[in-house]
Order: structure tokens, then C-alpha cells, then sequence
């Protein structure tokens, strides 16, 4: 007689990329559709129309950072802009002694990055994930293509550099010995 037919197994439902290891640098993977609203609610594309929207979320990455990760170093070069799509942030500056000094907290749709990836300058603070963090990553060269096509997407990154660049509470925090 033959052998009884094995019961199907049921599908699996597709797992979630992983986070990496504290330590191991962000995960890369295509941003997901479903960002697009948390993008909308960024100040960042306010106003953008829907074409120039488009182009942006088409380049941008998710890249994932556990508690106590570094998302970028102060004094490096600088060559791309992150979005927080989730997840909580630290932004330290240096002190004229050398010493870490937290200057801001920057949450879900808060963003990151402009003022190198405009400037060209090295990065101005040290940015730490407080929390899990998933956070799009736009780069240098995706940023330039999209202004070649569409000008006032950096005319709006500019107006936002131009706020930033010259933060108050950093300039305090670089003063002190």
C-alpha cells in the first residue's frame, strides 16, 4: 500500500528583514511603499509636487540601526541625507576640549544630513540611534540626478540648511572648554 501523503504545510508569512547586531552598520534594503506617507508628514517635502515626490522616494534606501549605533560621525565626509522613518536620535557636537556634548533629539519625520550633502563640508555632529531606528537614506549622486530634473527640490533643501547651519545651541556647545 503506499504511503500516506505528507498534510501540506502552511506558508509562511514572509519575514521582515533583520536588524543587524549592534555594531555590524545599517541594513540596506529598497524603501517600502508604505514610507511614502511618513514622508508626506516630513517638513522636508511639504509642498513638493508629485512628480518631483516620486523621483525622490524612488532613490531613497532604508537603512536600520540599533540602540546606541552611530548613524553618522562628526567630521566625516558627508555624501547623503537621512529621514527618520522611526525610531529617535541623539546629535552630539564637540566641545572645544573634544568632549561629546548632546545638542538635540531628532524623532520621526525629523531629518538629517543637508548641510553636507549640500556644503560638501564634513559632517557637523555625531549622530547616535537612542532607539531601534529605520531611516531612508537619500544619496549624493541620487540627489544630484533628481535636481538636475527638478531644481526646487534643492532650493527647498537649501532654505532648510540655511536654519540649520548655523544652530545656536551648537555654536554654544563648540564655545565651551
Amino acid at each position: 500500500a503506499p504511503a500516506p501523503a505528507a498534510a501540506p504545510r502552511p506558508a509562511a508569512a514572509p519575514a521582515p528583514p533583520p536588524r543587524p547586531a549592534t555594531g555590524s552598520g545599517p541594513l540596506v534594503v529598497e524603501a517600502e511603499a508604505g514610507e511614502e506617507q511618513k514622508l508626506l508628514a516630513t517638513p522636508l517635502f511639504e509642498g513638493f509636487a508629485p512628480e518631483e515626490l516620486e523621483d525622490v522616494i524612488g532613490a531613497l534606501r532604508l537603512a536600520q540601526f540599533e540602540p546606541g549605533e552611530i548613524l553618522v560621525s562628526e567630521g566625516e565626509p558627508g555624501n547623503s541625507l537621512f529621514i527618520l522613518t522611526s525610531g529617535t536620535v541623539r546629535a552630539f557636537v564637540r566641545d572645544a576640549s573634544g568632549h561629546n556634548a548632546q545638542v538635540r533629539r531628532l524623532r520621526e519625520g525629523d531629518f538629517l544630513g543637508e548641510i553636507s550633502l549640500l556644503s560638501g563640508a564634513a559632517r557637523t555632529a555625531t549622530i547616535t540611534a537612542a532607539t531601534p531606528v529605520d531611516a531612508l537614506e537619500l544619496d549624493r549622486p541620487a540627489f544630484d540626478a533628481i535636481v538636475g530634473r527638478h531644481p526646487r527640490v534643492g532650493d527647498v533643501l537649501r532654505r532648510f540648511y540655511e536654519q540649520r547651519r548655523n544652530s545656536a545651541a551648537e555654536a554654544e556647545v563648540r564655545s565651551r572648554g
